[in-house]
């Protein structure tokens, strides 16, 4: 191990490095690039799984979900769950949750003066609905003004297929608690819209309270959305809120409410690992291309510095320290490049002009670039790891030089 903290080794190293000029530059080049293209690609995939993460979280909303067992399997108000109270509420109320909301989810038919649609309708209380009122992009009317409101907001595109418009009454049909049919005239307070018409046919909103009243299902709600302060694992705060409610709740996590969010973020992970190896695959064949052609030009040196006394190891050390300085410095190069360009597209990249496509996929139209520490930490690591062991086999080849045959080859 002496041979390591030989400072003739790194001078040595520095001096060859030097002297290679040109192929050193480009190779100090390729590194930085291939960095800055591991943290940037990177930094995109993770901006758009977080996008996509956010909007699920909006449209669900909630990152743990309460419902009654059966509800999922049959979102029918018959299948209710009452307001949290004692043990639940104390809870909800524990300072890593940062927000819960009940709310009523319910299948409804709605009936304008010439068409009928199906949708389905959310009856919230807006003053504790944050993320879903602020997801409303509202482009006429109001948003609800409390729980007790009778008025009904739908999308763009359900008030053209219903032919109506603000302030119009339509006429709301649902299935109440005693499965019988309970309707009711309301009038239309505000229009959303949505990047596509199928998510503006999707839901329309109400006031919590009037639709407990027109259902007869008073203090009753068909889930319970819970935020966290994302301090605590989410299986950890569901395991405190199934010790407080019986069996017949059922209570999942988003991971377990869309599985195919869950499988792209796990996927998303796996990609950038594989694709920071590839990029560095190629830089690879380029490190050992140019440690290779180092020695061959350097033969008769090597050759003399082997029959001077110069152990194989310390050979091999020189070289592997010659790879080590160089990807020091494309690291560095490459890091604070990439660190530079997420920071001026922080803004986001707009694009609009593929929203249809984003909307299918549930991103939004802007993307953010999100740079995380592991992810550098990751990039740095793997091409370090990798560049040293890279660097071995050029750096074996010199060792293994006979001194004799390598001081007779010809410069």
């Amino acid at each position: 191990m002496g041979h390591i903290f030989n400072p003739v080794l790194f001078v040595l190293a520095w001096r060859n490095l030097w002297r290679n000029g040109r192929r050193t530059l480009i190779l100090l080049l390729a590194v930085s690039f291939g960095v800055w293209s591991m943290i940037v690609v990177s930094a995109f995939l993770r901006g758009m799984v977080d996008g996509m993460n956010q909007t699920s979280l909006n449209n669900l909303p909630g990152e743990i979900q309460l419902h009654q067992r059966d509800f999922l399997n049959d979102q029918n108000v018959m299948n209710h769950i009452p307001e949290p109270a004692d043990a639940l509420l104390q809870q909800l109320n524990q300072p890593w949750i940062s927000l819960w909301v009940s709310r009523i989810r319910s299948p409804v038919m709605i009936a304008s003066e010439r068409v009928t649609l199906g949708s389905q309708l959310i009856a919230i209380a807006p003053q504790q609905e944050p993320f879903t009122v602020s997801e409303l992009e509202l482009v006429a009317g109001r948003m609800l003004k409390d729980g007790e409101d009778n008025g009904i907001i739908i999308g763009q595109k359900m008030a053209t297929r219903l032919k109506t418009e603000l302030n119009k009454r339509v006429v709301i049909t649902l299935q109440d608690v005693e499965n019988e049919i309970a309707e009711s005239g309301v009038r239309v307070v505000g229009i959303y819209h949505k990047p596509t018409g199928q998510e503006e046919l999707a839901t329309i909103y109400t006031g919590k309270a009037f639709i407990q009243k027109l259902l007869n299902m008073p203090t009753k709600v068909t889930e319970i959305a819970v935020f966290t302060d994302g301090k605590q694992p989410l299986e950890s705060v569901v395991s405190s809120l199934q010790g407080a409610v019986d069996d017949g709740y059922d209570i999942a996590t988003w991971r377990q409410l869309n599985g195919y969010l869950a499988a792209i973020s796990d996927l998303m992970n796996s990609y950038i690992i594989i694709f920071i190896v590839i990029v560095f695959c190629v830089l690879g064949f380029g490190l050992a291309n140019t440690l290779l052609m180092s020695i061959f030009e350097r033969q008769q040196e090597i050759g003399l510095i082997l029959a001077l006394g110069l152990q194989s190891k310390a050979v091999i050390v020189m070289i592997v320290i010659e790879a080590v300085l160089l990807l020091i410095a494309g690291l560095i190069f490459g890091d604070t490049l990439a660190l530079l360009t997420t920071n001026a597209l922080s803004a986001g990249v707009d694009l609009s002009s593929i929203a249809d496509g984003l909307a299918m996929a549930g991103m939004d139209t802007t993307l953010y670039p999100v740079v995380y520490s592991h992810d550098i930490v990751a990039a740095n690591i793997i091409v370090m790891t990798l560049g040293v062991i890279t660097s071995l086999w050029p750096a074996m080849k010199a060792a293994r030089s006979n001194p004799i045959e390598s001081i007779n080859t010809a410069a």
